[in-house]
């Protein structure tokens, strides 16, 4: 039982490891083949030891398969995290939940706590008044929001951004 908990526990961290490989550029330097440590640090400019910890610690969440002594890129990061691929996601999963969701979740206790909120309203009239102004004229602004199912079972990208910004 302590396993599985641990492991539930564990995946909180798997984002920011997948952010370090991203910023090392890791998957895109693996596609269609295998390589060993050595090659990797050599191609990353990243000492072996701590190439290996991180390597070690991609593989069990599945976004490295190791055999041997190599690796490679799971095929999911094949499609999504390598750079140049038609499906390529990783600047934007980076930026959304990196530079977007994180830095959020550091209010969760104040807002959980009803003392505090993520967005304040007049940040929001602001942010819109300054993205108003850059407009050329007759340009339009698109506004993207995340809405949760009626009974709250997902999607979790919606559920998430409701936690911090319950009011918003």
């Amino acid at each position: 039982m302590f396993a599985t908990f641990r492991s539930s526990a564990t995946v909180l961290s798997s984002p920011r490891r997948c952010f370090a490989a991203l910023d090392l550029d890791l998957f895109s330097r693996l596609p269609s083949k295998t390589a060993s440590l050595p090659e990797l640090a050599a191609a990353t400019e990243i000492a072996e030891t701590q190439l290996a910890t991180l390597l070690t610690v991609l593989a069990p969440i599945g976004l490295l398969a190791k055999q041997d002594y190599c690796y490679a890129n799971a095929p999911a990061c094949e499609s999504y995290m390598v750079r140049g691929a038609p499906l390529y996601y990783g600047d934007s999963f980076r930026h959304q939940i990196a530079r977007q969701i994180y830095p959020l979740l550091l209010t969760l206790d104040a807002t959980l706590a009803g003392t505090g909120s993520a967005v304040a309203s007049d940040q929001i009239d602001e942010l819109n008044a300054r993205a108003y102004a850059a407009l050329k004229p007759g340009g339009l602004m698109l506004v993207r929001d995340f809405m949760a199912e009626d009974d709250f079972t997902g999607p979790v990208v919606a559920a998430s951004f409701m936690l911090v910004n319950p009011t918003v």
